[in-house]
């Protein structure tokens, strides 16, 4: 378990999603903490705020995506204690998988919920094309959790699909 630390207040945290922006600041976009329910909607309100949190002892500065949504949701867990989950709503586009041998799986089914034509054959190849063309962001993570960022229309996707991935998975048999 690491730890969020914003003024004076620090809770726990055991999974956390972000991307490397500038230096030692990232933008956050899940978040999974422990303590007090005063402790946790602090640091909800922090971000929610744009402010930056601190993740020890990585000393790394997490903020928001500026011009998304932020969401929290909180469970009483006894004894005072409370877990709360923070989620930007930009991670509805995105892969996200905590077993590396689920990656291709997670990026199917996020690709399931675009208006992308394709077949489970070539996802290897539509993926590392993404990856050449930087379209496809992979996210940093701690607590197991990995993922990638869409930044790609389904419009491009569609012309990656036809230009480049179908071509190069196609075998063309010789007769004769």
């Amino acid at each position: 378990m690491k730890n969020i630390v914003y003024r004076g207040i620090t809770v726990k945290t055991d999974i956390g999603l972000y991307i490397r922006r500038y230096g030692n600041t990232h933008t956050m976009f899940l978040l999974s903490i422990y303590g007090s329910p005063q402790q946790t909607k602090a640091i909800f309100s922090a971000l929610a705020s744009g402010r930056e949190i601190t993740l020890m002892p990585d000393g790394i500065y997490l903020d928001r995506s500026i011009g998304s949504t932020l969401h929290a949701r909180g469970w009483s867990m006894g004894y005072g204690k409370h877990h709360m989950i923070i989620w930007d709503e930009e991670i509805y586009d995105m892969a996200i998988w905590f077993d590396p041998s689920d990656r291709l799986r997670a990026f199917e089914k996020a690709i399931k919920k675009r208006k992308i034509p394709y077949s489970s054959e070539y996802l290897p190849e539509f993926e590392k094309s993404l990856l050449e063309e930087k379209r496809l962001v992979s996210l940093d993570g701690y607590g197991g959790i990995q993922g990638y960022r869409f930044s790609f229309t389904d419009d491009h996707a569609c012309n990656l699909m036809v230009e480049r991935v179908i071509p190069s998975c196609i075998v063309v048999k010789r007769t004769g």
